[in-house]
């Protein structure tokens, strides 16, 4: 994470959707309208495009994984991941984006504020944390995040991306958690590779 946070790319009308990019040192996102979104086709090798409709996100699904959603009245949540969790009922591998609708109504201080506290929580009861800092494009939405890695008990060591993320103008909050062994992290599957991949391409509607 860079504390400078994210640049917006000119060229591109200051519409619905922000693409909140990358979880390494260069941090870009880009504002694209809704006719920039439908003609998303060309995907990374081994990905394709996928739609959250209850997160309203869109994001590239690794081949051969999962994707499941889950919608209510006031929240919406999508889970990208390695094993199947309507077999099993959960997953070791993969990432989970959540969203607490706003009601447009201001957050009990400033947004960087409350998002900073929920990571520092976590980074106190983490075994070993890195890359902790702000993440957003500073302008519409506003959050910290890191990586975090813990002795999980009957799986070992896990590495866990987190980041909490505020759409200031609205309310909405999205925790976002991509995680996995932290042995497979660095070796195949390769979850840290994936894990730039799929967040450096993330898009979120500005409008939830």
């Amino acid at each position: 994470m860079t504390p400078r946070g994210l640049r917006v790319r000119t060229g591109m009308a200051a519409g619905a959707v922000l693409a909140v990019a990358a979880v390494s040192a260069a941090t870009e996102a880009a504002v694209a309208t809704p006719d920039a979104l439908a003609k998303l086709t060309h995907a990374p090798a081994g990905y394709s495009w996928a739609w959250c409709k209850s997160t309203r996100a869109n994001f590239l699904l690794p081949e051969g994984w999962s994707f499941k959603e889950d919608e209510a009245k006031d929240s919406g949540a999508c889970y990208l991941t390695k094993e199947s969790i309507g077999k099993e009922g959960r997953y070791r591998t993969g990432m989970s984006i959540n969203v607490v609708h706003g009601s447009r109504k201001p957050f009990k201080g400033p947004a960087e504020v409350y998002t900073r506290g929920i990571i520092e929580q976590l980074q106190a009861k983490s075994g070993e944390s890195w890359s902790v800092g702000p993440w957003g494009d500073w302008t519409r939405f506003k959050g910290y995040g890191g990586f975090f890695r813990n002795d999980v008990p009957t799986l070992g060591p896990v590495i866990q991306g987190t980041w909490v993320v505020a759409n200031e103008s609205t309310g909405s909050l999205y925790v976002i958690v991509i995680e996995g062994p932290a042995d497979q992290w660095e070796s195949p599957p390769h979850v840290g590779e994936i894990a730039n991949t799929i967040m450096g391409n993330l898009m979120l509607d500005a409008a939830l």
